[in-house]
């Protein structure tokens, strides 16, 4: 399971510095911090499907707009990982 918590810094840094460290604070000492000033964090194959079919939609392709959704699908496919997707069970 994954999930995303706020804890202060003092309280992480003292988890990383520790040797013998308790189920909890070897969580926080493994986990991955987010970047500071990160934008939304969003499900990204979700929203390359929706750019997939809108691109694909009729319209689009009548009318010329496909060409620029393919771009944002790919400029979405190539944003940066700050969380790998979640390859667990679904709960």
């Amino acid at each position: 399971m994954q999930i995303v918590i706020e804890i202060p810094e003092a309280f992480y840094k003292y988890c990383k510095s520790q040797e013998d460290a308790t189920e909890i604070q070897l969580a926080v000492k493994n986990g991955v911090p987010l970047p500071k000033g990160h934008g939304n964090l969003i499900d990204v194959d979700a929203l390359i499907k929706q750019l997939e079919a809108m691109a694909n939609n009729r319209w689009n392709i009548q009318v010329g707009a496909s060409k620029g959704l393919e771009a944002a699908i790919d400029s979405a496919d190539d944003a940066p990982t700050i969380i790998e997707a979640y390859k667990g069970e679904e709960e």
